[in-house]
């Protein structure tokens, strides 16, 4: 009598092992069929090369693999550094300016930023115009009047970038002059200027001081000769014929001149 065979069932480490390689075959092809967009960007979808459809939300994209991508753009606020900025002051003096851009993506305008201008818009839209600007409001000033003026050079450089940069979906939150240089020469001028003034100063101070040292001097003599005055005045009221007398017989020697005239040279009895 022939033995009949039971079926053999698939070892359960065979069968874990192979869900376990297909689970990784489709994380493969799903992550190879997407992409994730990180906070603080939004993602321009690219297909067959072109811009394809609005912005993308942070977080995961199914996309078709081979045919689309995506490009992350940052819509967070940023900062751009101009370089050295040459312009002239209203009487044609030299002026050189550093500053920067503070900024931010609109997010709703990244897919047409992109397309249009491309990831390095920050130098293709700002420099240009900054320049354009800083040269255009900088001569409206003389070159002495530059510095106080920064702020008022600063708004109206800012209110000409908010207008240009918006045309690309580009936001612009505050602009800043860093630093404001002039031509040597002006430089050499201005220093001299300010080692003339502080000398005229100096000069001020020391004929206010030789005026007020003579103004002393002459109300000390003045004092001393008021002080004159009263004393011979005050001796002149004390004056008697009898002291007088006094002072002659106190001067006098007890010598009798040779010769006189008249009356004795000293009269030693009272007159």
């Amino acid at each position: 009598m022939a033995v009949r065979k039971l079926p053999t069932r698939p070892n359960a480490a065979i069968i874990g092992g192979a869900a376990l390689v297909l689970l990784v075959l489709i994380g493969i092809v799903f992550s190879a069929s997407g992409a994730q967009v990180n906070a603080g960007s939004v993602g321009v979808l690219i297909t067959f090369g072109r811009v394809d459809g609005p912005a993308l939300e942070p977080g995961f994209h199914m996309l078709i693999p081979g045919v689309q991508h995506i490009v992350p753009v940052n819509i967070q606020k940023q900062n751009h550094v101009f370089r050295e900025i040459d312009a002239a002051s209203k009487e044609l003096q030299t002026v050189r300016l550093f500053g920067g851009v503070n900024y931010h993506i609109d997010p709703a305008q990244a897919p047409a930023l992109y397309q249009n201008v491309g990831l390095d818009y920050a130098a293709k839209v700002f420099d240009p115009a900054f320049q354009d600007f800083i040269k255009e409001v900088v001569p409206q000033f003389p070159v002495t009047d530059i510095l106080s003026h920064r702020d008022e050079i600063r708004n109206q450089t800012k209110t000409k970038l908010i207008t240009t940069a918006s045309r690309y979906g580009i936001e612009v939150d505050d602009v800043f002059i860093t630093d404001i240089t002039f031509s040597a020469e002006y430089t050499k001028a201005i220093e001299a200027k300010q080692v003339a003034q502080q000398q005229l100063e100096q000069a001020k101070i020391d004929a206010q001081k030789a005026v007020t040292q003579a103004q002393g001097q002459a109300s000390a003599q003045i004092e001393s000769a008021k002080g004159d005055s009263e004393s011979n005045r005050l001796r002149s009221q004390n004056l008697s014929a009898d002291l007088i007398a006094y002072l002659e017989i106190q001067k006098w020697d007890g010598k009798l001149p040779q010769a006189t005239s008249g009356q004795p040279f000293i009269s030693l009895t009272p007159r």
